[in-house]
């Protein structure tokens, strides 16, 4: 009776063990294929967090985005809105720039009369057409006149100089002034998907310094501007 009972224990006590292996072996398994599947549902979510698309890439707050979009809709290029604006005005054009005017994307063009006056022609991106043709204040007319009597880089030297440094498409050029030097913003919708403006010496050519705006709206600042 007691060899019975002996040899029970150690079946009952060997069975116990078996339970306990597999029931150890059934909760990793769980385990690693809830943690697989959390795993993967980390590098899902983490790939919806890295596209544009899911960022609001068409918001109307997304720089980047705008630009896109905006590229996509121009139908003329910027050049070909610069001859229409000239035909409209005849003179030097100093900044051209595709924006969006009341969801229309639109070519605004900048240009300084041969009579000293100060026009902003805008051209539908789409069509070609004029939009609106406005002459400016005879202040902004002085302004603008003092400043491209000190240029002695073109704005073609200028954005050249820019895209050596940022390849991609320009958006926008714009004489401007800033801490006393005359200096040319080039807007560029960048190769890498981000925009980009870099401030060129309008006298040496030289890029003095840049803004970097990326899609989730990182923005980064060197030289220059800094």
């Amino acid at each position: 009776m007691e060899r019975f009972l002996t040899v029970g224990a150690a079946a009952l006590g060997f069975l116990t063990v078996c339970v306990v292996v597999i029931f150890v072996a059934y909760t990793a398994g769980r385990f690693s294929q809830d943690g697989g599947q959390a795993r993967a549902d980390d590098l899902v979510s983490y790939q919806e967090d890295r596209n544009p698309a899911n960022h609001g890439f068409a918001g109307e707050d997304d720089d980047v985005a705008e630009a896109e979009g905006l590229r996509k809709s121009a139908e003329i290029s910027r050049d070909r809105a610069e001859e229409i604006a000239s035909d409209e005005v005849s003179g030097d054009v100093l900044d051209a720039g595709l924006d969006d005017e009341n969801g229309v994307p639109v070519y605004q063009v900048d240009i300084l009369a041969n009579d000293g006056s100060l026009h902003e022609v805008d051209v539908d991106a789409a069509s070609g057409d004029v939009l609106s043709h406005t002459t400016e204040d005879w202040d902004d007319a002085a302004e603008a006149r003092s400043l491209e009597e000190r240029v002695a880089v073109s704005r073609e030297a200028a954005e050249r100089s820019a895209l050596g440094r940022f390849p991609g498409e320009v958006q926008a050029t714009e004489l401007d002034d800033e801490a006393g030097k005359v200096v040319y913003n080039v807007e560029i919708l960048g190769d890498d998907g981000n925009l980009h403006e870099a401030t060129v010496d309008a006298e040496s050519g030289d890029v003095l310094g840049s803004e970097t705006e990326d899609w989730d709206g990182t923005e980064y600042e060197s030289g220059f501007d800094d």
